[in-house]
């Protein structure tokens, strides 16, 4: 191992492993048959399953993604392990924390840049007023997809709901404000 690996804080390691990370994980997902929002849920859990039974299984799957980072953000994967290896249980978790977040934010963000053609302004503005939570909002969405016969599109938008317990109530109605709000008022 690299003395300048000795050297880094771990606020640096763990911007670096997310960094890396992040980018190996767009990279992945955008190569991916599945919608951001679903790939992003379907990283979550999988990640979830594993980090309390065996934590190399979580531990190659980021290094997977690190892997698959572009130019010089690509981590090895012995070297990815060098600097996990160098955090605490706590600073781990904060890390996948932060990395959930980070997906869930991404999932999201597409998400609701794919539906919001399909929410009344009503509805958005029950949901940003504090009438309907974020879960009734989406829940509306899936409701209208299974009436229409769009069975997989109610399948792939309840993800919506999962990346949402990833996300701060603050975050989602910001989101659903910059996202879904303007295009709902232009078509008003």
């Amino acid at each position: 191992m690299s003395e300048s690996v000795y050297e880094t804080s771990p606020g640096e390691i763990m911007d670096r492993l997310m960094k890396a990370v992040m980018d190996g994980w767009m990279r992945d997902m955008l190569n991916s048959n599945l919608t951001t929002w679903d790939f992003a849920a379907d990283t979550i859990t999988e990640i979830d399953m594993w980090k309390d039974r065996n934590e190399d299984s979580v531990v190659d799957l980021l290094a997977f993604f690190a892997r698959d980072a572009t130019g010089n953000l690509s981590l090895d994967k012995e070297e990815f392990v060098q600097l996990w290896s160098r955090l605490t249980p706590e600073q781990k978790e904060a890390f996948l924390k932060n990395l959930y977040h980070s997906m869930a934010l991404r999932g999201l963000t597409d998400l609701l840049n794919h539906v919001s053609g399909n929410l009344k302004l009503n509805e958005a503005k029950e949901y940003l007023s504090g009438v309907i939570s974020f879960r009734d909002l989406i829940q509306r969405l899936i409701e209208k997809y299974t009436e229409s016969g769009s069975r997989s599109e109610a399948e792939s938008v309840h993800a919506g709901i999962e990346l949402a317990d990833y996300v701060g109530g603050r975050e989602l109605k910001e989101l659903v404000r910059k996202i879904v709000l303007p295009k709902l008022m232009k078509r008003e």
